[in-house]
């Protein structure tokens, strides 16, 4: 009769291990069904620059890497790497990153134009897109993704966001690294 009951309990144990490694797995696959997300806008400032913000949601890690470009042009006009830099947590794992365009945020680094020069500048009229690349766990790996954002440039020097074209491309600069 002991000899049941200890098995019987010890059956018990067994069962609710598996049952908590059911849920805690079940719960983690549900969390990972939340899709990884960023935004952004952009503004003009009263001096005629303008101001980006890149939001993410908890499901992304870091922010690594943002780029802009022109419509039509075969140069990115800045690239920025806003993650992990010199061993450090970049501004990209901060919630959002906001920058004004030409001034590198602090705990980001410019990688284009290379050195310290200042990006070309913006002018109206212009069809401007932001890249974004960021990092994600799905699971138990390490995920990366990216997302394209458009914005416009009117010459009453006001921006608006626009959906990229389907085929837009990325400058031939970059593609041949």
């Amino acid at each position: 009769m002991a000899m049941g009951k200890r098995l019987m309990t010890s059956l018990y144990i067994v069962l609710a291990i598996a049952i908590a490694v059911l849920l805690i797995i079940l719960v983690g696959i549900g969390v990972n069904m939340i899709p990884p997300k960023v935004s952004a806008q952009a503004s003009a400032e009263a001096n005629g620059k303008i101001r980006f913000i890149i939001r993410k949601n908890y499901r992304i890690n870091s922010l690594n890497t943002i780029a802009i470009w022109r419509g039509g042009s075969d140069d990115y006009l800045w690239v920025l790497k806003v993650g992990h830099t010199s061993g450090k947590p970049g501004v990209g794992s901060t919630p959002q990153v906001q920058f004004t365009y030409g001034s590198v945020p602090v705990g980001a680094r410019q990688n284009y134009p290379s050195g310290d020069g200042p990006p070309a500048p913006i002018k109206p009229g212009d069809t401007l897109f932001i890249y974004v690349n960021y990092g994600f766990d799905y699971l138990m790996a390490a995920c990366s993704g990216n997302h394209v954002f458009c914005f416009t440039v009117a010459d009453s020097g006001e921006i608006r966001s626009v959906e990229p074209p389907p085929d837009a491309q990325f400058p031939m600069n970059e593609r041949r690294r």
